[in-house]
């Protein structure tokens, strides 16, 4: 599952290369809104490695769909990359698929350090 965190940028990390048939791969993301079922298309910059792609996606309300920023809204969309593109339609059978989660604020951890203990021993007598 990706996971997507909302007005960050984030590094996607993805194993397209043992999937990849093309020499030089255009991927084009398909995201699908589990909810309202809108899809939206769009590229994404990445690096790669012998064993991983890193896709860098921006959500932002400025959307540049050829450069990975997209309007995403919170909730759970499932996903479809393809290798090969015409612009923003996709060309082919998709290589990858799964979903992805929008997180409106990431999860953090809340710690308590003034906790007051008091320890009470109890008995026959009372």
């Amino acid at each position: 599952m990706i996971s997507i965190n909302k007005g960050e940028l984030n590094e996607v990390y993805l194993t397209l290369a043992e999937k990849t048939t093309v020499t030089v791969p255009q991927y084009l993301f398909e995201v699908q809104n589990a909810t309202t079922l809108v899809k939206k298309y769009f590229t994404a910059n990445y690096t790669t490695s012998a064993q991983y792609q890193v896709f860098y996606i921006l959500d932002s309300a400025t959307e540049d769909l050829y450069n990975g920023v997209v309007d995403f809204v919170s909730g759970f969309y499932q996903y479809k990359i393809y290798q090969e593109r015409n612009g923003l339609v996709p060309v082919g059978e998709p290589i990858e698929y799964g979903k992805v989660q929008v997180i409106a604020e990431p999860y953090t951890e809340t710690y308590y350090t003034n906790l007051v203990q008091t320890n009470k021993v109890y008995t026959n007598e009372q």
